[in-house]
């Protein structure tokens, strides 16, 4: 949905062009930290083609507000399941996410994980 993606790029927008850019790194941080906290099952047949997005809101001191919620990307197979759930359990494992700046609090996160790259690591 478009209404994800806009809310995704709203703390940056908000943001002047210098802290936008930290605000970025920001983010860009907190993909990686759950990517590699992913664990994507690369041994099976479909295991590597897994695309899952997850979004969810923050709250005051980092914390996951209300459900996270994953959206496969492609076929909706038994392996593709497994790994939106294991992409879930990746963002409440990391929970509460520390040195954010404030202006994150509240807003709603979207996070893409992107098996293919997970399994060449």
């Amino acid at each position: 949905s478009s209404d994800v993606c806009s809310s995704d790029l709203a703390p940056v927008a908000r943001q002047t062009a210098g802290s936008g850019l930290a605000a970025g790194a920001v983010l860009q941080g907190l993909a990686e930290e759950l990517q590699r906290r992913w664990n994507p099952n690369c041994e099976v047949e479909g295991g590597r083609d897994v695309v899952v997005r997850v979004t969810f809101q923050l709250g005051v001191g980092g914390q996951v507000v209300g459900d996270v919620q994953s959206q496969i990307q492609g076929a909706r197979t038994p392996v593709s399941q497994a790994g939106a759930e294991r992409a879930v359990r990746a963002v409440y494992a990391a929970a509460p996410f520390r040195g954010l700046p404030r202006e994150f609090y509240g807003d709603r996160v979207a996070v893409n994980f992107n098996a293919r790259e997970a399994c060449a690591r």
